[in-house]
């Protein structure tokens, strides 16, 4: 649901380099 697609971009934004982000989400 909405509050575990949050929760998973909470991890992924501790977990991943912030250089990488752009590449997943833009």
């Amino acid at each position: 649901d909405g509050a575990t697609f949050e929760a998973a971009l909470d991890w992924l934004c501790l977990n991943i380099p912030g250089n990488e982000l752009p590449l997943k989400f833009s």
